[in-house]
């Protein structure tokens, strides 16, 4: 019946009974083997389960798009078994000491599993792919095919996530001295999936809806546990989020930001800047950042060689080096690129940079290594290899891959994809299994300067710009399952873009700003709906070039631009130097920051510690930007 949130829409949008029907069924054993392990009490249980369904009926509308159900309710079941155990311990208390019962046993040990609160608090800290893997193979025992369907992936991503979880989860319990071989701890999780769901309890599953609409409106019947169950976890759920936004206010207070902003980061992920942040050397210097500061970060494999392009090919009839003056040629300071991406799942840098005839380079940096690597470029643009394209309007010359990379690289996380615009298609390069593949079928056309593309997360595509075909804005739908077609449509046109124009997605506004260019450009806002609206000339040239800068911080929306010194030209009536500037998307708005200095080199946007990282080419910089405007609201006015 699909996945997950299609039947929590169905659900919630139509009433479907079927839909509330199949939810319980995917998931009730799974939420009622929880709720055993953690009280080891079956009557207990059976009413903690009821409870969580309880608030998933009280919670659905809010539930965020595309959320991961099972780990929601796996959360949740958490929650109330706490609550019931803590129930249980005070009323064991109030009996001894009214003398009825003689024993000082606790209730809510639970039946135990040899893992205890570790293997839950790991759990919960796992990426959010690798934990509904887990829940869905190893808890909830299911299939390959079935743990696929419900999650909306391939069965080999699945495959991997599942895997890989299992083994963090591995390694990081016995970090807690929690010694246990992978496969001891697959036994140890899918003795809890062999537990069924009590064949009485099924029925008072399914009829949740009515006990949630009375019962805990009302305050329900005394005897029902279950709601008062539910209401108990759903206050402690609203007491954890004052907590975290009392946390927020009180940091926002400390460096001189305004309620109005501390309120608006929290609601657009500002509890993300600090997630897991200890685990890590880049986390643990973004949670020590100011807003407004700029510190370097300490990295492995950040070599001169590393940065170095290829051109070890492109030789004379006497062997000597036509481009040997480029031969030093840095991809992260030198080419028109200035554009990398994060993967929050792998928290990981990917980005390919290329010189004028030379080979590109495809690197990565793992914050959870501390790393940069070397990685494969795709066969048809690697020049080394014998299957590579031939070099346009040069047969037999095997230096494909000519130009820069300019704004040409996309991510999708939910897909678990970084796409590579290229060689007149995408290279898609696929995250979990490092292979790529080439698409052709969406005649992308080439004009390499002016064909920017970036992932659009609300309309499940990539929006590709296209100069050749009158500026169309077009709308690129990977498959839903593996083997399918991609699809391509056209939302309209944008005109007046220059060649090396920009593109970004504001993941606080949920807007697309592109355009600019070489001369100055047009400037353009796509909204989750599709409408396009050209915005205010910007103040100077902005460009895909590394000495420019458009990033969005993904805590407060704001672009942080750096624009390209011009000389006066007929395009360019002034001579302009290169300036600072935040830029508001929606109030198309510009200020320009004078003592914000950036260097040359790649801007990245890392949503998950909320900062955003330079590279040079021999020096990391991570910078937290302190907000412009701190008093607005994201999304107001969007698409007006």
């Amino acid at each position: 019946m699909g996945s997950d949130w299609e039947l929590i829409r169905a659900w919630t949008r139509e009433g479907s009974e079927e839909a509330f029907a199949e939810i319980v069924r995917r998931h009730g054993a799974m939420v009622y083997a929880s709720c055993l392990r953690f009280l080891g009490d079956r009557h207990a249980a059976e009413d903690a389960a009821q409870a969580v369904f309880v608030v998933l009926v009280r919670k659905a509308r809010s539930l965020r798009s595309g959320v991961d159900l099972s780990s929601w309710l796996y959360g949740v079941a958490r929650r109330v078994a706490m609550t019931a155990a803590r129930s249980a311990a005070r009323r064991t208390r109030r009996e001894e000491d009214a003398g009825m019962i003689r024993s000082s046993a606790r209730a809510g040990k639970g039946a135990g599993d040899g893992l205890g609160d570790d293997f839950d608090r790991e759990l919960a800290r796992l990426p959010g792919g690798e934990r509904q893997a887990v829940i869905l193979r190893y808890l909830e025992g299911r299939s390959q095919e079935e743990a696929a369907e419900i999650a909306g992936c391939p069965r080999g991503t699945l495959s991997r996530r599942a895997s890989r979880g299992l083994e963090r989860l591995r390694s990081r319990l016995a970090g807690r001295g929690v010694a246990v071989s992978a496969a001891a701890l697959a036994g140890t999780l899918s003795a809890q999936a062999s537990v069924q769901l009590p064949a009485a309890l099924l029925p008072s599953l399914l009829a949740t809806p009515g006990l949630a609409a009375v019962g805990v409106a009302s305050g329900g019947p005394s005897g029902s546990k279950a709601a008062l169950l539910a209401k108990g976890a759903m206050k402690a759920m609203f007491w954890t989020k004052v907590k975290i936004a009392t946390a927020v206010l009180c940091a926002a207070s400390a460096v001189g930001v305004g309620t109005p902003f501390a309120y608006r980061a929290l609601a657009a992920g500002t509890a993300r800047s600090g997630s897991k942040a200890g685990d890590t050397a880049l986390g643990r210097l973004a949670a020590s950042l100011k807003p407004g500061q700029m510190k370097p970060l300490k990295t492995i494999g950040l070599t001169r060689k590393l940065g170095q392009s290829w051109y070890d090919w492109d030789h004379d009839k006497n062997g000597k080096s036509i481009y040997g003056a480029q031969k030093m040629f840095n991809i992260f300071t030198g080419g028109w690129a200035n554009d990398a991406k994060w993967d929050p799942e792998t928290r990981q840098v990917l980005f390919v940079g290329i010189g004028h005839y030379a080979a590109m380079k495809f690197v990565t940096y793992s914050a959870d290594t501390n790393k940069w690597t070397l990685e494969a470029v795709p066969t048809p643009l690697d020049p080394r290899n014998p299957k590579a394209d031939q070099c346009p309007g040069k047969p037999g010359k095997k230096t494909w891959g000519r130009g820069h990379t300019y704004d040409l690289m996309a991510i999708s996380p939910e897909h678990r994809q970084f796409v590579l615009r290229w060689s007149r298609g995408l290279n898609v390069y696929h995250i979990d299994n490092k292979k790529w593949k080439v698409i052709r079928s969406l005649n992308l056309g080439w004009d390499l300067p002016r064909d920017q593309i970036e992932y659009f997360p609300e309309m499940k595509g990539y929006i590709a710009y296209r100069g050749r075909e009158g500026g169309a804005v077009l709308l690129c739908t990977p498959p839903e399952k593996d083997g399918g077609q991609w699809r391509r449509r056209s939302l309209g046109s944008a005109g007046g873009i220059a060649m090396h124009g920009v593109m970004e997605y504001n993941p606080v506004h949920k807007v697309m700003v592109f355009g600019g260019g070489t001369p100055a450009g047009n400037f353009w806002r796509l909204d989750a709906e599709g409408k396009l609206k050209r915005l205010k000339p910007p103040p100077g040239c902005i460009c895909c070039v590394p000495r420019a800068k458009f990033m969005c911080d993904p805590v407060s929306g704001e672009y942080i631009v750096r624009t390209e010194k011009t000389e006066k030209t007929r395009q360019t009536p002034k001579k302009l130097a290169p300036r600072t500037y935040a830029y508001h998307p929606i109030r198309d708005e510009w200020k320009e920051m004078p003592k914000l200095r950036l260097p040359k080199g790649l801007g990245t946007a890392v949503n998950t510690y909320g900062v955003l990282m330079i590279t040079t080419g021999g020096q990391v910089l991570v910078y937290k930007h302190k907000p412009v405007w701190p008093d607005d609201v994201p999304g107001k006015g969007a698409s007006k």
